[in-house]
């Protein structure tokens, strides 16, 4: 019998870690394209009202509104196509994503329940007493006698902590 169900809360932490982590990965890689893009694509009249090494594609938004006619459209246009930039980016990273995703190797899922998914811990015990005593304790449905829900139970079901009022 496996104990992958005891494995469960692993695999989704490691899942949201890596969620987290690449959600980072990605606003930096964004805010690095849409930066280096406005540089290229921005007038050099316009850029040199800032000092180099800010971050001008977030400090210029508010400023766009404020500036006179053909320098806004020039501006809006090279915001415009540097957001493009970034999406030609995504799809060319969703499109590598869908390729390898292709490459995962098919894996059928069982179609039987494990005798223990949902025991409780004194329907668990009369389990293990019923194998220990015909002597076969994995036809009992015993995964771990260090893993059991009644060990995980002491664990979890401490007092609750005294409050004063």
């Amino acid at each position: 019998m496996s104990s992958f169900h005891y494995e469960v809360p692993t695999f989704l932490n490691l899942l949201m870690y890596l969620c987290l982590l690449l959600r980072t990965i990605g606003i930096t890689i964004g805010t690095t394209i849409l930066q280096n893009s406005l540089k290229s694509k921005l007038p050099p009249s316009f850029t040199s009202r800032f000092p180099s090494g800010v971050d001008i594609s977030y400090s210029i938004i508010p400023i766009i509104k404020h500036l006179p006619e053909p320098l806004r459209t020039q501006v809006k246009h090279a915001f415009g196509s540097s957001i493009a930039n970034i999406w030609r980016t995504n799809i060319g990273l969703g499109g590598l994503g869908l390729l390898t995703s292709l490459l995962i190797r098919n894996i059928p899922l069982r179609i039987t329940t494990d005798k223990n998914w949902d025991l409780t811990a004194a329907e668990r015990q009369k389990q293990e007493a019923k194998g220990n005593e015909s002597g076969d304790v994995e036809k009992a449905g015993v995964i771990d006698s260090k893993r059991t829900s009644s060990s995980m139970m002491t664990a979890v079901a401490s007092p609750p902590l005294a409050t004063t009022t």
